[in-house]
C-alpha cells in the first residue's frame, strides 16, 4: 500500500488526496516506507588485500586461546598472586588485542590502522615474553604471537590495507 508523501499515513491505492492530511496526491505512484527508507552505503574502501583471512582467523584463534588460559589461570594454585595477575593481564588483554585486531581485519574497520599497532606491537612483546618462559605451550603461543604480531604490523603498512582501511 501507498503512504502519503507529506503525513506519512498508509492510504488507498489510487487515492486522489490524502484522507488523513487533505493533500493532493501526484498521479506518480507513491513510495512505500520501506522503499523510502535511506539504504546503507556501500563500503568505499578497496577490495580486501591478500592474507586478510587467515590473519583474521590466526587473530580469533591466539584471542580465545589467550582469554581461554586467562580464565583458567584464574584457578591456579601454588602460584605467587603477583605472577598471577601479571599473566592474567597479559593473558587477557593480549587476547582480546587479538580478537579485537582479528576483527577489524576481517571487516575493513578504520581504527584498525592504529588499533592494530597496539595490537601488533602487543602480540609481539607477549610472543617474545612467551618464548622465553621455557614452557612448551607458551612457546607454542609465544611463537604464533610472534608470527601474528609481525605478519599485523606487515598488513598494516601494505598499501592494498590502508586503502581497504579507508571506510
Amino acid at each position: 500500500m501507498p503512504f502519503c508523501p507529506e503525513c506519512g499515513k498508509e492510504m488507498e491505492a489510487g487515492a486522489k488526496f490524502c484522507p488523513n492530511c487533505g493533500s493532493a496526491i501526484s498521479s506518480a505512484p507513491a513510495q512505500s516506507q520501506a522503499e523510502s527508507q535511506v539504504q546503507p552505503q556501500p563500503r568505499t574502501g578497496g577490495p580486501k588485500p591478500p592474507l586478510t583471512k587467515p590473519l583474521m582467523a590466526l587473530g580469533y584463534a591466539l584471542g580465545l586461546v589467550l582469554l581461554a588460559l586467562g580464565v583458567v589461570g584464574m584457578g591456579a594454585s601454588g602460584v605467587s598472586a603477583s605472577a598471577l595477575l601479571l599473566d592474567l593481564v597479559i593473558f587477557l588483554v593480549v587476547g582480546f588485542l587479538d580478537l579485537a585486531a582479528g576483527y577489524g581485519v576481517m571487516k575493513g574497520r578504520r581504527w584498525l590502522r592504529n588499533g592494530g599497532l597496539v595490537a601488533g606491537v602487543a602480540s609481539v612483546l607477549a610472543g617474545a615474553l612467551f618464548v622465553i618462559t621455557f614452557s612448551a605451550l607458551l612457546l607454542l603461543i609465544g611463537a604464533f604471537e610472534l608470527v601474528f604480531g609481525t605478519a599485523l604490523l606487515v598488513y598494516l603498512r601494505r598499501p592494498q590495507a590502508k586503502q581497504y582501511l579507508e571506510t
